[in-house]
């Protein structure tokens, strides 16, 4: 199946709603996207439903199946997840650019999710949202747009909290109490299920009121 663009190939699968973690049925599977001479591999979920939907690339250093299935949550609340490296993330901005995806409005404005290690990159200017998960803040990064950060308050990167809020005025940083690294990972040993559904339930609703939005009908 053709996700919508000429410069992308990939085989998706259908997965109906699962009881308890959405909304909408997902199409999910991985891809290769080529921009000019390169080629980055890549995970593709987005609703399984007519019209152009939310889109956010998913930036990770380790794109573990269990990033994936956390993809697919926020996929099934209304999303549409890319999951890439950050190195490749200014193809695949393009790639979701494209006017010939049905699927995305990426070409109207697009999130990055930055999640861990190399999550940093989602800080670079680029994109109409930002979001981020357990990725501690470098003195000097800067972003216009509205920020949601989460993190786990027994995770080493919360200590990076207030330089962050006194960076980003705008951001709103969300700190979970009795957690760690991890959290929202459900192969992480570290792994809170309250906390982990809050944070899909943030990242929906943050991304949806900041990006362009779903179908209506």
């Amino acid at each position: 199946m053709d996700p919508g663009s000429p410069s992308s190939g990939a085989s998706l699968r259908a997965m109906s709603v699962l009881p308890g973690e959405g909304t909408v049925p997902i199409l999910f599977g991985s891809m290769r996207v080529a921009v000019g001479p390169r080629i980055h591999d890549a995970y593709l979920t987005r609703p399984d439903l007519t019209g152009a939907w939310p889109t956010v690339i998913l930036l990770t250093a380790d794109p573990a199946s269990s990033t994936r299935a956390f993809a697919r949550r926020l996929a099934r609340n209304g999303l549409a997840v890319v999951v890439t490296a950050p190195g490749a993330s200014s193809d695949v901005r393009s790639f979701v650019a494209n006017p010939a995806s049905d699927w995305s409005s990426g070409q109207d404005g697009r999130g990055l999710l930055g999640i861990a290690a190399g999550g940093e990159a989602a800080f670079d200017g680029k994109a109409d949202a930002v979001a981020v998960i357990g990725v501690g803040f470098e003195p000097g990064v800067s972003a216009a747009s509205p920020v949601l950060a989460l993190f786990g308050q027994d995770d080493p990167a919360s200590a990076s909290v207030e330089a962050l809020r006194a960076a980003l005025p705008q951001a709103e940083v969300v700190l979970y109490g009795g957690v760690g690294a991890g959290f929202h990972d459900d192969a992480a040993p570290g792994f809170d299920l309250a906390a982990s559904d809050d944070a899909v339930d943030r990242l929906v609703e943050f991304f949806t009121e900041q990006l362009p939005p779903a179908p209506t009908a």
